[in-house]
Parts: structure tokens; C-alpha cells; sequence
């Protein structure tokens, strides 16, 4: 294809998608940078708030405990070890991979720092859902405009499907950013196909991965659509690109997973707490009581061997309990992909989010009505980036991983995090279509007002 034509193709798309997105990659205007930096500002204050009034009476238990004290494990110098065992059980070293470690490393770096607290690792979590609501404006601006990442901005800093996560020390606040990371590199790089964009589409997939397990999955899910949509490239430089990204990713996740290679009897890549979420998501609550679609604590007995070979021992326990129960498995997956989606039994599921998972119900509440007002509009967004030839994809894939997730193990919100950037960023288009709509409409009445009044109009 010649240069010629190439340019000619690239001009094509950037008409289809308006003259907003064309500029949308050059240097952002002052009045972008002042409008994210002030919404940035209200977004941490908000956080802020919720961590030390709206939250302020916050008990620290489960999997927020582990984090915690990983964080001060690894300030000690311990590595990833069952930090349970190390403090509260005579100084134990016990090898640990319950969770992909990148916001264990976060909390970790705060205490080196002197944020030993619960309360100083709330509020480092802020920082990182602060981050967010910056990038998902940059993104914003680069699906369509500058009006449109601001709007974006403005929603991420109030809707509390994403703030509500940043006091919980679970490690959503970090899926949260790296996820948004991906869709600003996912969609410089489909502008810009090149050497270095799909580096940094590896790099921030593979940071994504380390944040939250599922999300490896979504790395071919998001990029092999990109690449097949870049008919103006040949086949030999799209692999080549594909093999770039793949090889970025691999060396920031390749070193963890060796790391579990290394030190445990079975297998260990991610995770070794696979065999722990299924054993939680298969037994007679969660598939014919009250809990259904849920989890609970289905097996409290300890078996021998280090974390990987319990783990494995839960796992096979756990698909036994399915292969006996396969009649029911259809229904009640679909019980647990109702729970993601707000939509089966939904005031049951707030308030096993705001009682069992600590959310509280008064944010709980806003929550969810925040979730019903936002998903109209977001449909509608992915409609007009569609017709504008903007790829959805990035965008959609992390709602696939996260349904295939909840189908497989259970229903509950955390998963979401995720893809809540996309349902802030595809309504912040809509919104704009409107907004743009009305304002040409109220010029156009000014105009004719105008005209009927001018002499040449009455004469």
C-alpha cells in the first residue's frame, strides 16, 4: 500500500470519527488540563472523605486484613509469604501466592515509606482511584473529545461503583487504574499502530494481570480484534505487533510467575487460591439456598501440604461437587452472572454487598442506582462509537472476562470494577451527542431569532 493511500485511509477515519478526535491527539488544550487537574482535586477529596468520615468507622478483616499485613511483610523484607501466619501466629514463613501481587507491592512501598496504618493504606488507596478518574478522562478525549473526557472524568469522580473501593484495602482500586491504562494504550495504539504504543499495550496489560488473575484472559480478547480491525496495515506487520505486545507482557509477568514456579510443590502460576474461590462457590448454599449465585465458606478444613497442594486438593473437591450437581450448574450460573449485573435478586445482593462484604448501605445503595441511571446511556455510547468506526472492543472485553469470571466461581460486585471505566466512558459519549445536540439546536434558534430581526430580513 503506498503512503498515499495509507493517509488517505487514515483521513477517512478520522472524518468518520469528527473533527474533535483528530484533535483529541495532539497537545490537550489548557482548559483540559485545568478542567481534569479541578476534577482530579474533587475526585481525591471525595476518597478522601470516605476513608476518614463517610467510612471512618471501618473494621479490617478477610482478605483486606491479608493485604494489609502483605504490605508490612514485604516492608520487612519477607517477600510474599502468608502474612497471617508471620504476624499472627509466632513469626511462621509460609510461602503465599493467594493474590497476583502488584497492589500487595503498592501497600508494601507505603509502609517502607512509613504508612504502617490501616488508615495510611486507606488513604495510599485513594491515590490510586484518583488515578483512574485522570485516565479515563485521557481516555475520554481520546475516543472522542476533550468535552467528552471531562464529562468521563466528572462521572468517574462521583460514581461510587468506584470510589466505595478505594477504603476497603482490597485491591479493586489498582484493577481499577491499570484496567484504564489498558484502554489508553489499547487506543493509542489502534491510532498509532507502532513499535512503541504496542510495547505499552503489553506493559499495561501485564500490570493489569498483576493486579487482578482473570484479567490475563483478556489480554487475546481485547488485542486480536484491535489488530484484525487494522486492515491499512499487512498481515506480517499486525503478528508482528501482536508478537510485540505478547512479548511486552510476558516480561513483567513472566518474573512472578517463575517466582511461584519456584517455590511450590504443585504447580502455582497466578494464583494459588483458584481451588480456595471455587471450593467457596460450590456447595449446597450457593447452589440451592439462600446464597445462591454467592459464596460462602464451604469447607473450613485445612489439608496437608504447602498452599499449592491445598489448593489443589480444594479445586478437585470442588469439581466433584459440580460434576454431581451439573442438572443445577446452568441456573445457578446464571444466578451469579445475575448478581454482576444487578439484576437477580438485587436487594439481596445489596445487602450481602454492604453487610458481608463491608460496603455499608448507604453507599451500597447509591451504588447501585448510580449502575441503573449510567447503563442506558452507556448502550447508547457504544452505539455511536460504533457508527464512528471507534473500536468497542476494548471497551467490551473486560465485560466478557468478568461474566465468564462470575459464571465460573460467583456473583459478586468487586469483579465489576473493571469494567465500570467502560460504563463511565461510553456514557460520557452519549451524554456529549446530547449535550452537542441541544447546544446546536439553541444556536440555531439564536441564528434565526437573529435573522428575522436584521433589516435585510425585513426588507
Amino acid at each position: 500500500m503506498t503512503q498515499t493511500a495509507r493517509a488517505a485511509m487514515a483521513e477517512e477515519r478520522s472524518d468518520t470519527t469528527g473533527d474533535d478526535q483528530t484533535s483529541a491527539w495532539r497537545r490537550p488544550t489548557r482548559g483540559f488540563v485545568i478542567g481534569l487537574a479541578v476534577i482530579a482535586a474533587i475526585a481525591l477529596a471525595i476518597r478522601i472523605w470516605w476513608v476518614l468520615v463517610g467510612y471512618g468507622n471501618y473494621k479490617i478483616g478477610g482478605d483486606s486484613y491479608y493485604y494489609h499485613l502483605t504490605g508490612w511483610s514485604l516492608a520487612d523484607g519477607h517477600g510474599f509469604i502468608n502474612p497471617l501466619d508471620y504476624y499472627l501466629h509466632g513469626g511462621k514463613i509460609t510461602p503465599s501466592a493467594a493474590n497476583p501481587p502488584l497492589y500487595g507491592s503498592y501497600l508494601g512501598l507505603v509502609s517502607i515509606l512509613g504508612g504502617w496504618s490501616v488508615t495510611a493504606h486507606r488513604l495510599a488507596s485513594t491515590l490510586l482511584g484518583t488515578g483512574a478518574v485522570v485516565a479515563i478522562g485521557i481516555v475520554g478525549r481520546q475516543i472522542a473529545n476533550e468535552r467528552t473526557g471531562l464529562i468521563a472524568a466528572a462521572i468517574a469522580a462521583v460514581y461510587a461503583n468506584l470510589w466505595i473501593n478505594d477504603g476497603m484495602l482490597l485491591p479493586e482500586p489498582m484493577a481499577a487504574l491499570t484496567m484504564v491504562l489498558v484502554l489508553v494504550a489499547a487506543y493509542a495504539f489502534w491510532k498509532r499502530p507502532r513499535w512503541g504504543t504496542a510495547i505499552w499495550l503489553g506493559l499495561a496489560l501485564g500490570a493489569a494481570a498483576l493486579s487482578r488473575g482473570e484479567v490475563v484472559f483478556l489480554a487475546p480478547l481485547l488485542t486480536l480484534p484491535l489488530v484484525w480491525g487494522m486492515r491499512q496495515l499487512s498481515w506480517r506487520r499486525r503478528i508482528e505487533f501482536l508478537a510485540t505486545a505478547a512479548a511486552a507482557m510476558i516480561v513483567l509477568v513472566g518474573p512472578w510467575v517463575g517466582y511461584n514456579l519456584s517455590r511450590f510443590k504443585d504447580p502455582v502460576f497466578m494464583t494459588d487460591h483458584w481451588g480456595t474461590v471455587l471450593e467457596n462457590a460450590s456447595c449446597h448454599d450457593t447452589y440451592f439456598g439462600q446464597f445462591r449465585g454467592w459464596y460462602q465458606l464451604c469447607d473450613l478444613r485445612h489439608y496437608p501440604g504447602d498452599a499449592s497442594q491445598e489448593d489443589t486438593v480444594l479445586r478437585k473437591e470442588a469439581l466433584r461437587y459440580m460434576r454431581a450437581h451439573l442438572g443445577a450448574l446452568p441456573g445457578v450460573m446464571g444466578a451469579r452472572v445475575g448478581r454482576l449485573w444487578d439484576v437477580y435478586k438485587p436487594s439481596q445482593t445489596l445487602f450481602l454487598n454492604a453487610v458481608l462484604e463491608g460496603r455499608t448501605k448507604k453507599a451500597s445503595r447509591l451504588a447501585v442506582w448510580q449502575y441503573y441511571v449510567l447503563m442506558p446511556p452507556a448502550i447508547a455510547g457504544l452505539i455511536v462509537l460504533r457508527r464512528r468506526r471507534v473500536p468497542i472492543m476494548p471497551l467490551i472485553a473486560p465485560a466478557i472476562v468478568v461474566t465468564i469470571a462470575a459464571a465460573l466461581t460467583y456473583g459478586v460486585l468487586r469483579y465489576r470494577v473493571t469494567v465500570e471505566p467502560s460504563i463511565v466512558l461510553a456514557a460520557a459519549v452519549s451524554i456529549d451527542v446530547v449535550w452537542t445536540s441541544m447546544s446546536n439546536r439553541r444556536r440555531a434558534r439564536r441564528s434565526g431569532a437573529s435573522d428575522a430581526k436584521s433589516p435585510v430580513a425585513s426588507a
